[in-house]
């Protein structure tokens, strides 16, 4: 019994040296940043420069757990058109913070505290049931390119005319041979819409339901089944929606590709929706409520 109690205390001992000493590693590696969170840099350029007024910065991301589980990539989730509008009168987002300090082609790892992540990058107040058990979230980024104003007009017009080739991708491998392209640019899967229900449903109550995906598949919006909406308020829904249901009726349905500028625009949508992204809308009209 008392050898084992001994063995147990050596155990206890050794197991506390090591926790002081993985302290003492990550005290080391990390550095704590005046916003609360803490930074490790990975890889640096010290042959680039930038003006640290206000600038732009196009970055490779990725979020997880404290355990490394990725849960959002850039690349993956936001289609590799990430980028930070840099203000150094407004820095209180720990990310734009940390890029005040770093170069084009800097690498860091941040540690970011788990509620201030996700008010600051999802604008939310609640934690996600996988985080709960963390302290903080681990953000991995690399600083791809910093731009001035015109680098970033070339940018945006180069996203844009990429547009019509990733419909086309998605077409060809869905092998999606009827459809069509209507004057606004929407591309009606399947066939025609109906111009003979041209504004059947206008200023309508309707029950309707939705399902909106990325065109690699990611579903990011779903209504209810039975949402209602007045076809007369537009401001009820995108734009893009809002123009299909004018030629949909009482049990139709229909699976359509809007144009970004008919959903979420240059801007797009947090950190759920790109730029310049293209969106696919499985729509049905379930009936006429009033």
């Amino acid at each position: 019994m008392e050898l084992a109690s001994q063995m147990k205390s050596r155990i206890l001992l050794g197991t506390f040296i090591f926790l002081i000493f993985s302290c003492g590693r990550k005290n080391e590696l990390y550095t704590k940043h005046e916003k609360g969170f803490y930074y490790h840099l990975l890889a640096f350029n010290t042959d680039v420069k930038k003006d640290n007024t206000h600038f732009i910065a196009l970055l490779d991301l990725n979020y997880s757990t404290q355990n490394d589980s990725v849960f959002w990539n850039s690349k993956s989730d936001y289609d590799d058109k990430y980028f930070m509008n840099i203000d150094p009168e407004k820095t209180g987002n720990c990310i734009e913070a940390y890029l005040q300090m770093a170069n084009e082609g800097d690498s860091a790892c941040l540690l970011i505290p788990k509620e201030t992540f996700f008010k600051q990058q999802f604008s939310s107040p609640r934690v996600p049931e996988f985080a709960k058990a963390d302290s903080v979230v681990k953000v991995y980024l690399k600083i791809k390119t910093i731009f001035n104003t015109s680098r970033v007009d070339s940018l945006i017009t180069e996203w844009a005319l990429n547009e019509t080739k990733l419909i086309k991708n998605y077409l060809q491998k869905n092998n999606i041979t009827e459809y069509y392209k209507d004057s606004l640019n929407v591309y009606w899967l399947g066939g025609k819409p109906d111009v003979s229900v041209v504004n059947q449903l206008k200023n309508k109550t309707i029950s309707m339901s939705y399902k909106g995906y990325l065109l690699n598949g990611k579903q990011f919006d779903e209504s209810p089944y039975n949402w209602q909406v007045n076809t007369s308020t537009p401001d009820q829904m995108l734009k893009g929606l809002n123009y299909v249901i004018k030629f949909l009726n009482t049990g139709q349905n229909t699976k359509i590709i809007l144009p970004s500028y008919l959903a979420f625009g240059e801007l797009g949508a947090g950190n759920i929706i790109p730029p310049y992204t293209p969106l696919l809308y499985e729509i049905n009209i379930n009936n006429i409520v009033n």
